[in-house]
């Protein structure tokens, strides 16, 4: 069953949402050797270092899932994400997928 707890999302949840169709914009915040390794279909790389610079590609407009090795860069990311919209009362969510990068091939 998925796991979607505060901003954090399981491997299962992702699936569960990606299946309902959900705008999803999936941004992969490793490094690019990392994302070498392996990663998601139809995710995007804007590596932890690059965010503040690369703003701009963000879409607010959708749900954005932000995808790490472990959970933690995805999870600083979503938080700071998550803050402004919480206080505009957005409806689409940062989520930080909280998995490890073994489980990536599972979405």
């Amino acid at each position: 069953m998925g796991e979607e707890t505060g901003i954090q999302i399981d491997v299962a949840g992702l699936r569960n949402l990606i299946s309902t169709g959900a705008d999803v914009d999936l941004i992969d915040v490793r490094e690019p050797w990392e994302v070498d390794i392996c990663s998601i279909a139809d995710s995007r790389s804007i590596p932890l270092g690059d965010l503040q610079r690369r703003a701009g590609e963000l879409a607010p407009e959708k749900t954005m899932v932000m995808i790490c090795h472990h959970g933690m860069r995805s999870y600083q990311v979503g938080v700071f994400l998550a803050l402004p919209r919480e206080r505009a009362h957005a409806e689409q969510a940062v989520l930080a997928l909280q998995c490890h990068a073994h489980a990536l091939g599972q979405v």
